[in-house]
């Protein structure tokens, strides 16, 4: 996952995977599958938060293509970027 302006330019490193990588994930029709991104709260540490950006920049387990997501509320500080395997969700 990378945080990207709508110029394209990136803000910061792309999140680092935290822990192994999952197990395949199937799906039935309805049901989903979530990721849990890891960073600090604003003044936990004195690295400071990432400039704005406007869109999240994913790419899918196993694809090579990313997805773009218009999302600009994900805030990433103190130095703490880090996303888990993809995971099923639980009803």
């Amino acid at each position: 996952m990378s945080l990207i302006r709508r110029d394209g330019s990136t803000v910061g490193a792309p999140a680092t995977r935290e822990g192994a990588a999952g197990a395949p994930v199937a799906l039935r029709p309805g049901r989903a599958a979530h990721a849990t991104l890891h960073t600090l709260n604003e003044g936990v540490s004195d690295a400071g938060c990432r400039g704005e950006h406007d869109l999240l920049k994913i790419y899918p387990p196993g694809s090579y293509d990313p997805v773009t997501l218009r999302d600009s509320r994900v805030r990433v500080c103190g130095g703490t970027f880090t996303v888990t395997a993809v995971a099923p969700s639980r009803a």
